[in-house]
């Protein structure tokens, strides 16, 4: 008996393939999406998305054109060999076969080398659009350098007016680079905390550009809203010379404002909590609704200082001056001092109160929470 003839017809064969399909595609399609989920979960990137394919080179044509004549040549061999051996039609069936298969072959082969193409189209595109991406962020970030080094220089400059314009600078590449706000607030900053002595006409110039300085670091460290500035560290401005600076509501949490100048300066509601403001001169500071909770105030000047509705629990005032301070019901004492306060101080006819001339927090105070 011929092999041949232990073999099923290709009619057969193909009959129960039409009947019975889904028994074929259906494990092809269940491998095939475990093959997909195994690859997901894997946590591997995809080569394809790192890398550009490479330029078919003319082995790999050749090789490839010699499989799909192998795969043409070896179909037609065994479909004659298995099922050309009977009737004539047959024989034209699986000569047929063969034909579709070669061609379905080639039809792969083009569908795959079209697929590639494409896949190469859109890498190039996505690298190109990469590379538009970082020569534009490049070139902001150029930019912002070159505003933000010629600002600093112009802050050196003898001419006042210049250096006016470099703050007001600064301020506008804050607003459109917020990752710099950190930054522009650190030289506004520096540059409040340089010597500052009045001297002639020199000194009215000067003046105005710290002014200008002052506005922007209120403008931007009070309020609600967009125009805040976040910053990851508190402000310094240690020594700087804040003299009747408008500071109204500012938020200065944890600042350090050691030995700082803010003789008559409007801090009405202003958050000073956690500041650090030893040795600080607050003389004839308004400081009306200051939340100074926690502070550091040892040693300060608070002379004829505005105090009522201050919040000053847990506030450290050991040898601070009060004299002439000005202060009111709603006014939070740490425990212990509001009594000693109040024994040092006159009654008004609007009912608040005066701290007599001279008298200071005694160095033995220990700090408690007014709990009244």
């Amino acid at each position: 008996m011929a092999w041949a003839d232990l073999l099923p017809s290709w009619v057969s064969v193909e009959q129960w393939l039409a009947r019975n399909w889904w028994q074929v595609s259906v494990p092809v399609f269940v491998l095939l999406c475990l093959w997909l989920l195994r690859r997901s979960r894997s946590g591997e990137p995809d080569r394809t998305e790192l890398t550009m394919p490479a330029p078919l080179s003319r082995r790999a044509i050749a090789v490839g054109s010699l499989l799909v004549l192998i795969v043409g040549v070896a179909a037609v061999t065994l479909l004659l060999r298995f099922y050309g051996g009977g009737a004539p039609k047959d024989q034209l069936d699986a000569i047929r076969t063969a034909g579709t298969i070669v061609v379905g072959t080639g039809g792969a082969v083009a569908l795959l080398l079209t697929a590639r193409r494409q896949r190469s189209m859109e890498l190039t595109l996505k690298h190109q659009e990469q590379v538009a991406a970082d020569t534009s962020q490049d070139a902001a970030e150029r930019r912002v350098t070159e505003l933000y080094t010629k600002a600093v220089e112009q802050l050196g400059a003898d001419n006042a007016m210049a250096r006016v314009g470099a703050l007001y600078a600064l301020e506008r590449l804050a607003e459109s680079a917020p990752e710099q706000r950190d930054t522009v607030i650190e030289v506004v900053c520096a540059y409040l905390r340089m010597p500052y002595q009045a001297q002639d006409e020199e000194f009215v110039r000067e003046r105005q550009a710290r002014l200008a300085a002052t506005s922007i670091l209120h403008r931007h460290r009070s309020g609600v809203g967009s125009r805040i500035w976040e910053t990851r560290q508190p402000v310094d401005l240690s020594g700087a010379n804040l003299t009747d600076a408008d500071l109204g509501g500012i938020r200065l949490v944890g600042g350090n404002l050691i030995d700082c100048d803010l003789e008559q300066a409007d801090l009405g509601g202003a958050n000073l909590t956690s500041g650090y403001l030893l040795y600080a001169n607050l003389k004839g500071a308004y400081l009306d609704g200051a939340v100074l909770h926690r502070a550091t105030l040892e040693h300060a000047c608070l002379e004829d200082a505005e105090l009522s509705g201050a919040v000053l629990v847990w506030a450290s005032l050991r040898g601070a001056q009060l004299g002439g301070a000005r202060w009111s019901g709603q006014t939070r004492w740490p425990r212990g001092l509001r009594a000693l306060v109040r024994a040092a101080s006159t009654e008004g006819v609007d009912g608040s109160y005066r701290i007599q001339a001279g008298w200071r927090v005694p160095m033995s105070l220990e700090v408690a929470a007014d709990r009244d």
